[in-house]
């Protein structure tokens, strides 16, 4: 009996340490992460504005499923489930906004990708600002899942597919 009413404790002790730290975390987070690519900001964009090729570069997203053209919604089958995202500004081919409208999703998302000239290509900084009124989640994303390793992802991959089409096209 003993022993069933210390694990008890402990795991009442551990709810408490994540809703508490959950609490203390702000809700909204912001996170920016940079790539340069050798390419020009109009062969990025034809990747970035393109929500129906994600599937082909983007190592998480599974599907997409094209809802509307205006405004451009779309539903990404994502290894972490299903989203639907909302084309919320696009001014090609400098900057590109979508955000998650879903209504039961944890995680309230808007990612912004703004595509800069360099002299050698273009600058790509995507931030991700994300809203989490849940102190539990809040907790489990900032410490256990770590939004900064996602979104690094996405740029590798999409840096990734756009040297390989500059590659394709300086063999031809």
């Amino acid at each position: 009996m003993l022993v069933v009413l210390l694990v008890m404790s402990a795991v009442v002790a551990m709810v408490t340490a994540v809703v508490a730290g959950g609490l203390l975390l702000p809700a909204r987070h912001v996170i920016t992460r940079e790539r340069e690519v050798n390419a020009s900001p109009d062969r990025v964009w034809a990747r970035v504005a393109a929500p129906t090729t994600y599937a082909t570069w983007q190592r998480h997203v599974r599907r997409i499923e094209s809802l509307t053209e205006s405004p451009m919604r779309w539903r990404e089958f994502t290894v972490d489930g299903a989203f639907t995202w909302q084309c919320t500004d696009a001014q090609a081919p400098h900057r590109f906004v979508a955000r998650v409208i879903d209504d039961d999703v944890q995680r309230q998302t808007e990612r912004a990708v703004a595509l800069e000239p360099t002299g050698n290509g273009t600058r790509i900084r995507c931030t991700e600002a994300a809203v989490h009124a849940n102190p539990i989640p809040r907790f489990v994303y900032r410490y256990l899942l770590r939004p900064e390793p996602q979104l690094d992802a996405l740029l590798d991959d999409l840096v990734r597919t756009i040297d390989a089409a500059a590659s394709a096209d300086s063999a031809r």
